[in-house]
């Protein structure tokens, strides 16, 4: 195996003397619905000598050459190149939905200043797709300032509609990553650097990669947690509607979902889901199961650490995949989805996160899936 980086500007126009050869401590995280970020050490001498000039927002990608063929594994955005006191360059790399931060809706308040109307400091989309409302933002942001993404496919087929307010001073990144929980979505970003969106997400390819006992390193942590379990979901929306004639009446729309396999195993555990913009029962209904697929079950959260050998080739494997343990140290079998991994490819090591949630220092819980 050999790995080498390529460079480009913040364009994607290749620079000259583009490839990077020579480096160390070489690691990076890909992340279901995350960022993502890759690390690096490279000598200055080498980097002089061979006029690579490394900038912060450089496009950079992480190739891996075997056997005649190459593949890239890894792609972002230079986020901070800095030497160190060992004549050492280290540079710190995010995937390019970090090119989508600190972008606020500032053609609003353009308009807003420019017509003495305050009112256009906020924008409503009505009744839209979760997924076409995000393309839209992101379609909309790159008119009036380019982030570098475009918009991809929308793969969202929930036909789940909302509608939402979009003010001046919202930032892109966090309104994406609420309607993508809202939305019950994923995304991600190619090496193209088109957003993509999607409904579901991941590959079943337990039968093909396997953590057991023979490529198991450690494990830091086996959580099975029962205890925020919820099986039947409310949905209630009480709203009060305009006529056409200046009237108007008071409505409500409601739906109740329940998993009978999941009350009888653990008894029965009740939640109501907050939701604001439904009008309709067939929406109700989505968002209720939409919730309980994902808390019906106990949450799991196992992070261990492997070599990456054939049975686990880390490198055909895509965060949201399903990927199998059969573990006598570990006592577990089945398969498990892939929230998070890091490789590391100096050791030929990976430390992966499954389960269906993530746990983060000071949180609880990050993220249920």
């Amino acid at each position: 195996l050999m790995y080498y980086l390529k460079l480009y500007d913040r364009n994607k126009v290749l620079k000259d003397n583009c490839e990077i050869y020579l480096f160390s401590n070489l690691t990076y995280t890909k992340t279901l619905n995350g960022v993502g970020n890759l690390s690096f050490n490279t000598p200055i001498k080498y980097i002089k000598e061979n006029e690579i000039n490394i900038l912060p927002g450089d496009c950079i990608e992480l190739y891996l050459s075997e056997n005649n063929s190459e593949e890239c594994i890894w792609w972002g955005v230079v986020a901070n190149p800095s030497n160190t006191s060992l004549n050492q360059m280290s540079v710190v790399c995010e995937g390019y939905f970090s090119c989508l931060k600190n972008r606020m809706q500032k053609h609003l308040f353009d308009f807003a200043i420019s017509s003495n109307n305050m009112n256009y400091l906020e924008e409503t989309y009505t009744n839209v797709g979760h997924g076409e409302l995000i393309l839209s933002l992101l379609g909309t942001q790159n008119y009036y300032d380019n982030t570098g993404v475009t918009q991809g496919a929308n793969k969202d087929y929930s036909r789940i509609k909302t509608t939402r307010v979009i003010k001046w001073d919202d930032k892109l990144d966090e309104k994406i990553n609420e309607f993508i929980e809202d939305g019950g979505l994923y995304f991600d970003i190619d090496q193209n650097r088109k957003m993509n969106i999607y409904s579901e997400y991941g590959e079943d390819k337990s039968e093909f990669y396997i953590v057991h006992d023979g490529n198991l390193i450690d494990c830091s942590q086996a959580i099975i947690d029962y205890s925020q379990i919820i099986n039947q979901v409310y949905v209630l929306n009480q709203f009060t509607e305009e006529l056409e004639d200046g009237t108007s009446v008071d409505r409500s729309v409601y739906y109740i979902a329940e998993d009978k396999e999941s009350i009888k195993t653990f008894g029965l555990r009740q939640e109501v889901l907050s939701v604001n913009d439904i009008r309709l029962v067939e929406t109700a209904k989505k968002y209720a199961e939409q919730e309980l697929k994902k808390v019906s079950s106990p949450i799991v959260n196992i992070e261990l650490e492997a070599n990456i050998t054939d049975d686990l080739d880390i490198f055909h494997i895509e965060p949201g995949d399903y990927i199998g343990i059969d573990s006598e140290l570990l006592n577990l079998k089945g398969k498990y989805r892939v929230m998070e991994y890091t490789v590391d490819i100096s050791n030929n090591t990976v430390k992966i996160n499954l389960g269906n949630c993530i746990f983060r220092k000071n949180n609880i819980v990050s993220y249920r899936y």
